[in-house]
């Protein structure tokens, strides 16, 4: 009986120190999972920040293609006239 105390101990310390090692190892990849989840937000508003500026930047490409054309259009017109 005396034998198996302290065995049981030496497992219950061994087990013990699994644990806190097993609880340490699920913190830091929480840890990662949050940086990454944060990371992965950001570059999703990034995302559509861009998509929204190549909307309004292609808008105004065609708003000022429309233009040209137009102004080419009058010069031929003028061009034409004398």
């Amino acid at each position: 009986m005396e034998r198996s105390v302290p065995s049981r101990l030496a497992n219950l310390r061994e087990l013990v120190s699994l644990l806190s090692l097993s609880v340490n190892i699920q913190a830091e990849i929480s840890a990662i999972l949050e940086d990454y989840e944060k990371r992965v937000y950001s570059l999703e508003e990034d995302r559509r920040r861009l998509l929204a500026d190549y909307r309004a930047l292609n808008e105004k490409n065609q708003s000022l293609e429309k233009r040209y054309s137009e102004v080419l259009y009058k010069l031929a017109e003028l061009k034409q006239a004398q």
